[in-house]
């Protein structure tokens, strides 16, 4: 422990030594061994106060002077090594070496040198924490056997020297093994059959020839959807190209897509990345319905494609109970289409939408994707009562300040001078969920506020409402107008796409369908019950995989599962498993692409690869120091009642 600890320490010693004698000869009643309880209390405070801050004890020991060795059980430790793979060196170093080890990656595991598994399984490679466990243990020396991809190793090195022990580096260097990796693959979220869309592809590089070219394929099944090369650095690095493909399957399908680099290299596991993609003639992006006729959309769409990034569609109901889409594709299409296409959206909006609505458009507004409600004017519909039939008349300006709400930080900057007034004012009906007021107006700039835009959450789920008409000349006016039109948007949009949702036609689903390697799933449930259960099917055969996980809040996590693409069927509460789907855990993972790192540099003291320092233990490690402040409460708890004091 440093001087300036010790001087801490000795300061917040003597403050609670006084406050113990203050409490003894002030509060206290006089008793004959007030200086025994006294002593014995201001004792446990200091020995207390000696854990918190923690010094290092002398240890001298044969246990404490024993040489641990840490052995990395991270993935990249499958390369080639000198005789096999790295792993196998390593393990056969670590068992001449010592009785028992510590295995670290994803945290630090004791084991005897006859339990070490066959191959390594975390998926990181720190070796700090190993490092703290084994400086606990009361070690002197630690010697790290490792291929020297290590992500940590100056703050195990620094932890080390304020532990006071040895660290020495021992690597395991074996033949350079060239390789490439697939570290990012993008592809879009949604597509229409027999079109084209593109794919973003990152590839690591390292130890390749320079005129060496790879080929970066993206399949369906056997079916090369698309090929894009794209050539090797010597020197390593990240080289991203973009990949045309078809689009691949029948309307209505989730399509896995894999891309793979070829050819690989050293580790076969990060050649393939895997991403879904939902293939249906519509839907996907933000999909608006107009159950009126309105100048909103005209100018929403263009808007909410900026601030998204997402494909916009719009469709607009008539009065023969069929819709007009517009756009590109401009053409009537059937009610149970625009059904199917508002289900898959990303973000919906209704606009007019009033108390008399589909079944199936009702069914959205209770439990579909993140929606934005544009209510009519005879009210909204009974599953979000928002507004009331009622519309105040005269011309509406924005209050200088929103109000506080998770839009606030966005619309605080809204220079709301530049900005048109708003018309037909809807009031909030009383029996309106719960909800925030994201902007507030003055009717003539005039009078008390009422909101315009609220936004709530039920559940998983968000939406907002705007409470008023005419936002659209906010952008027909242009400039700083238009500006704050689609900030306003953006807000909206931003926060609504924030929240991981369940589709009404998804009542159980994975928040994410490719899953990194090592993690745990969460889901979404919302259909009621306390634990989820789900099966899963590995492709190909083998046993399926069984796990349950209690439901709170409509979430769950799951256990992590081996790398590979599964099919899962879920049920939750006891009910007949009927939802399914597909999931894939990739094999990828970041240990692949880590380059090694010059581990004889970091921390050494004169260049030798070692931290060196004064053997010592930290005293929260010993047992004694607890057992010593249990007794010496429990001494003075006897004292005092046979004082006759509480």
């Amino acid at each position: 422990m440093s001087g300036p600890a010790w001087a801490a320490f000795l300061l917040a010693g003597a403050v609670g030594v006084a406050l113990v004698g203050v409490n003894y000869w002030r509060r206290e009643p006089a008793a004959r061994a007030r200086w025994v309880l006294g002593g014995l209390r201001a004792s446990a405070l200091l020995l207390l106060l000696l854990l918190l801050f923690d010094p290092g004890t002398p240890s001298g020991d044969d246990r404490a002077a024993r040489e641990v060795v840490l052995l990395d059980a991270s993935l990249s430790m499958t390369a080639p090594g000198p005789d096999g793979s790295r792993w196998d060196e390593a393990v056969r170093r670590a068992r001449a070496a010592a009785d028992r080890v510590l295995l670290f990656g994803d945290g630090a595991e004791p084991l005897s040198s006859d339990s070490i598994p066959d191959a390594p399984r975390h998926t990181r490679s720190s070796a700090v924490e190993a490092v703290r466990v084994a400086a606990e243990a009361g070690a002197r020396r630690v010697v790290v056997v490792t291929d020297g991809e290590v992500e940590d190793a100056g703050a195990a090195a620094s932890a080390a020297r304020r532990a006071g022990i040895e660290l020495r580096w021992e690597v395991v260097s074996g033949e350079p093994a060239p390789n490439a990796a697939l570290a990012e693959f993008e592809a879009p979220r949604w597509g229409e059959p027999g079109d084209s869309a593109d794919a973003s592809v990152a590839v690591a590089t390292r130890g390749l020839a320079s005129d060496e070219t790879l080929r970066v394929e993206i399949r369906h099944g056997d079916t090369l959807l698309g090929v894009a090369s794209i050539p090797a650095t010597a020197a390593g690095g990240l080289v991203r190209v973009r990949v045309r493909f078809a689009v691949p399957g029948a309307a209505g399908s989730d399509a896995r897509l894999d891309a793979r680099v070829v050819p690989g290299g050293a580790h076969a596991d990060d050649d393939v990345r895997t991403a879904y993609m939902r293939v249906a003639e519509e839907g996907g992006g933000v999909v608006v319905l107009a159950f009126r006729p309105d100048w909103e959309p005209r100018f929403l769409l263009p808007a909410l494609e900026a601030a998204t990034g997402l494909r916009t569609a719009s469709y607009l109901a008539s009065a023969d109970g069929a819709w007009l889409r517009a756009g590109p594709r401009a053409g009537r299409i059937g009610a149970a289409a625009v059904a199917s296409v508002a289900r898959g959206a990303d973000l919906l909006v209704l606009l007019g939408a009033g108390p008399a609505l589909p079944d199936w458009a009702s069914d959205l507004v209770r439990g579909g994707p993140p929606l934005v409600l544009l209510p009519s004017e005879d009210g909204s519909p009974a599953g979000l009562p928002v507004a009331g039939a009622a519309a105040a008349d005269g011309e509406w300006y924005l209050a200088d300040q929103p109000p506080a709400s998770p839009l606030a930080a966005i619309l605080g900057s809204l220079v709301v001078d530049s900005l048109p007034p708003l018309s037909a004012v809807r009031p909030v009906s009383p029996g309106a969920p719960a909800h925030g007021v994201a902007l507030a107006a003055r009717r003539g700039r005039r009078g008390p506020e009422t909101p315009v835009l609220v936004v709530g959450e039920r559940g998983r789920d968000r939406w907002a409402a705007p409470l008023a008409t005419g936002f659209w000349r906010w952008s027909l006016r242009g400039g700083r107008s238009r500006a704050g039109y689609r900030q306003l948007w953006s807000a909206v949009a931003g926060w609504l796409l924030g929240a991981e949702t369940t589709r009404a036609d998804e009542p159980i689903r994975p928040l994410r369908q490719v899953v990194a390697r090592g993690e745990h799933q969460e889901w979404a449930v919302r259909i009621p019950g306390e634990t989820l259960t789900v099966t899963f099917t590995p492709e190909g055969g083998g046993a399926p995989l069984v796990r349950v996980a209690p439901i709170d809040d409509g979430a769950a996590a799951l256990e992590a599962l081996p790398p590979g693409h599964y099919a899962w069927e879920g049920s939750a509460g006891g009910s007949e498993p009927s939802v399914r789907g597909a999931l894939t855990v990739e094999s990828y993972t970041r240990e692949f692409a880590r380059p090694a790192a010059p581990l004889e540099d970091v921390g050494s003291a004169g260049g030798d690869g070692a931290t060196r320092a004064a053997a010592t233990r930290p005293l929260h490690a010993s047992p004694w120091a607890w057992l010593l402040v249990v007794a010496l409460l429990c001494a003075e708890w006897i004292l005092r009642r046979r004082e006759g004091l509480r």
